[in-house]
């Protein structure tokens, strides 16, 4: 038996030629694959070399070591290695799992046209092969392997015109549910024993019944190849044990960036050459770029009516609005927009101030006391330094049941209006977009509360006196007037500090400044919201009582009177004349300004530090 075996594997040469010579002739009239044809060649090489075992290896281009693409053995002690590390010399250690016992084997290198690489294992139990005979095994071999792969590779250089036409097909979409339907198509076609799956970087509404799942970048990177293979942009491959296959992982790289992976599961002993490589990755590029196409076609439709949203926005704002219109119409477009659980609406105008004021369309949790405590802690985070706050995991730093916010403040150059802050009980349920669009909202709005902030401020200006905070006498006049075309009646108590003079002579006018604003103080603490408070000129103060009769002024007056002269310091006392008028007496401002000038006069004229009645 062993001399006949020598003798085969000595004539090996030409019989070994006409073997192979009738694979590749079987190969091309069966069709038969790859796998097929490899599998098929190691048969004939055990009943040849009568070998107890056969194994084959590729070298895979991607992890840099050899993989088992097939076994045939007689032997189950035989246990060979699925992955052996390229060596300058290989030992049978390297080969088998376990130690084998009296065995001879012969590890043959490989090399193939299109610089592919194999190893060859022959296993005897008794014999090896002699050098000169190896010499042509090896020859012949890597001939036969030659001619398949390079047919192999015929067959999927025909695919480019495809990936052509798929191109063409791709650009003409727009929408990415178009786009996805298309790639599975394309995927089934080229690879249809394989399993595939689109791991997709940004959340997609897409038809569920197609294999797209989300890539979780926050994976920890030395755990997820799918995330390796999106960070470093290179095609990676990955042994899955448990199933016996191999995961491959592309990239889908566009010209501005990554947007996912595909992910392609084949089984193990299936191994991808460099052209077939090659032809994956320009598959996963193209998908990528038709991806990036349709997100930027998509992200220009949305910026477009975005901005069409802001200036609708901002020309509702272009009015003469008061506070409470500006907040109403601000409302309005967030709920429109994103729906929050709570939204809550914080103003102030002293920069200085710690107090804070809800504005009264904010939500009723804002008005509890877990509302107030959160308002509280966000409006001292964000007034610090101007922080925006954009989270969906809320309750991992406050104390509250709602997860997801969005908290703005309202600056407008060096001037803080207050915090907008929108709560919602779903994590993550705000999206960066709806964040950046309520921004811009806020911001608009700001402008026009500044804008109507600044408007009453230069309207309390002009109506009201700089030194008292007392409103002026044109105003006083205005308002006297408006009462009388549209009231029924009013009093006019009009005061002047007695001796006021002697003040400013013994302790200087800035002093004498001082003891006005005290009286100012003391009629301010005195009036009704409906009363109105001036400062006449000079040391004269006024304030009118609309509604009122002349006889229920007099107690109002005589408490001002006392509590000036018990109150200032220095001590000064009040001279007060008041007048009245009724709507049945058609009476004029002016009349009533005369009349109350006279009962002034005559308190002065009588004694001063006493309220006279006209």
């Amino acid at each position: 038996m062993i001399l006949n075996k020598v003798m085969i594997v000595e004539n090996s040469g030409k019989e070994l030629r006409e073997i192979y010579q009738e694979l590749i002739a079987d190969f091309f009239s069966q069709s038969l694959d790859e796998n097929q044809i490899i599998k098929q060649m190691m048969i004939e090489l055990s009943h040849y070399a009568n070998a107890l075992q056969v194994a084959f290896y590729r070298f895979d281009l991607t992890q840099q070591m050899y993989q088992l693409n097939n076994c045939l053995t007689e032997e189950k002690h035989l246990k060979v290695n699925h992955s052996i590390l390229k060596h300058y010399e290989y030992k049978k250690e390297m080969i088998f799992i376990h130690r084998p016992g009296a065995v001879n084997l012969e590890i043959i290198p490989l090399s193939m046209n299109n610089d592919m690489e194999g190893l060859l294992v022959l296993v005897f139990s008794d014999n090896k092969i002699k050098k000169g005979n190896l010499a042509d095994l090896k020859k012949e071999t890597e001939k036969f392997l030659s001619v398949i792969y390079f047919a192999d590779s015929d067959k999927l250089n025909r695919f480019y015109p495809f990936l052509y036409e798929l191109s063409l097909t791709l650009f003409s979409k727009y929408e990415r549910q178009q786009i996805f339907s298309e790639i599975f198509k394309a995927l089934e076609t080229v690879y249809p024993d394989f399993s595939y799956y689109l791991l997709l970087a940004q959340d997609n509404e897409i038809d569920l019944s197609l294999p797209i799942q989300t890539l979780n970048l926050r994976d920890d990177i030395n755990k997820s190849m799918a995330v390796k293979a999106f960070i470093s942009g290179e095609i990676l491959t990955q042994a899955n044990e448990q199933s016996d296959a191999n995961h491959i992982y592309a990239p889908l790289n566009g010209k501005q960036g990554t947007y996912g992976v595909l992910k392609m599961v084949i089984p193990r002993n299936i191994h991808l050459s460099k052209m077939q490589y090659s032809f994956l990755k320009e598959f996963a590029r193209l998908t990528g770029m038709a991806i990036e196409k349709a997100s930027l076609y998509e992200n220009s439709k949305y910026q477009v009516s975005t901005m069409t949203l802001i200036n609708e926005f901002a020309k509702k704002l272009n009015a003469n609005l008061e506070l409470i219109e500006i907040t109403k119409i601000l409302k309005n477009e967030i709920i429109s927009i994103c729906d929050p659980s709570e939204i809550g609406f914080i103003y102030f105008n002293d920069t200085s101030s710690k107090e804070i004021t809800l504005e009264e369309l904010s939500t009723d949790y804002f008005k509890t006391d877990e509302g107030r405590k959160l308002t509280s802690k966000l409006f001292n985070r964000t007034r610090k330094d101007s922080e925006l706050i954009f989270s969906g995991n809320l309750s991992k730093e406050y104390e509250t049941n709602y997860e997801s916010i969005i908290a703005i403040p309202m600056n407008h150059s060096d001037l803080n209006q207050g915090l907008t802050i929108l709560l919602h009980k779903k994590k993550y349920y705000f999206t960066f977009e709806t964040f950046k669009v309520i921004e811009a909202m806020i911001q608009h709005a700001t402008f026009a509360i500044a804008n109507a902030y600044l408007k009453g401020k230069l309207h309390k200006a002009v109506i009201t006196d700089y030194l008292t905070g007392l409103y002026s006498r044109n105003f006083l006049e205005e308002r006297i007037k408006e009462d009388m075309e549209n009231g029924d009646k009013g009093v006019l108590l009009l005061f002047d500090i007695d001796d006021f003079k002697k003040v400013n002579d013994q302790y200087g006018n800035h002093v004498g400044d001082e003891v006005i604003k005290q009286v100012a103080n003391v009629m301010k603490s005195m009036s009704r919201h409906e009363e109105i408070a001036a400062r006449w000129g000079g040391e004269e103060l006024a304030i009118y009582l609309p509604n009122t009769t002349l006889d229920e002024s007099m107690d109002k007056a005589e408490m001002i009177r006392t509590m000036v002269e018990t109150g200032t310091n220095p001590k000064v006392t009040l001279s007060c004349g008041g007048s009245a008028w009724t709507k049945r007496n058609k009476d004029t401002v002016i009349n009533l300004f005369v009349r109350t000038d006279q009962a002034l006069y005559d308190a002065k004229r009588l004694g001063k530090n006493r309220v006279i009645k006209n």
